[in-house]
């Protein structure tokens, strides 16, 4: 694999966009640095980007490249320096002291925790949701429900990411 394809995996094309200063609405557009436009026109993908106003994007070295005017190894030289990928020509696998990558496994580490405690609760509210229902014991039952608000208090904070 080389440098460029290394960069285009490790760099999701919205933390480049992010970094270097786009804003990206809800649903994925920022505006076009390549043309005026008033409405975002660009679509930001996983690992590229496209504007629907003029064509231009690419990935993300073809689109550093484009947008500080470089050549491609100089975007890619760039992207390394900048992210702290330590990358070189010879070398394409980033070294463990990466301060991108080392936040990126953290980042990675709290959503798959935060994902695997909400659906732990979203079982748990439905299990109890059924519950209720059927449950005659009125002590049992105010358990019960007091749990459940617990539950909507909950989802209504922590809102599925």
């Amino acid at each position: 694999m080389n440098i460029y394809e290394t960069i285009k995996q490790l760099v999701p094309m919205r933390d480049l966009l992010e970094h270097y200063g786009f804003e990206i609405n809800r649903a994925g557009f920022i505006n076009c640095p390549f043309h005026t436009e008033d409405t975002p026109s660009m679509k930001v993908y996983e690992s590229s980007c496209y504007c629907f106003g003029c064509g231009a994007g690419g990935d993300a070295v073809s689109f550093t490249a484009k947008l500080f005017n470089l050549r491609n190894s100089q975007a890619a030289l760039k992207i390394n320096n900048e992210f702290g990928l330590n990358l070189s020509s010879s070398r394409t696998v980033p070294t463990a002291n990466s301060p991108y990558l080392r936040e990126q496994a953290k980042k990675k580490t709290e959503l798959e925790k935060y994902r695997k405690e909400y659906n732990q609760k979203t079982t748990e509210f439905r299990e109890l949701f059924c519950g209720i229902k059927k449950e005659a014991d009125p002590w049992k039952m105010a358990e019960m429900q007091s749990r459940l608000d617990y539950l909507e208090y909950w989802f209504g904070e922590n809102e599925w990411r």
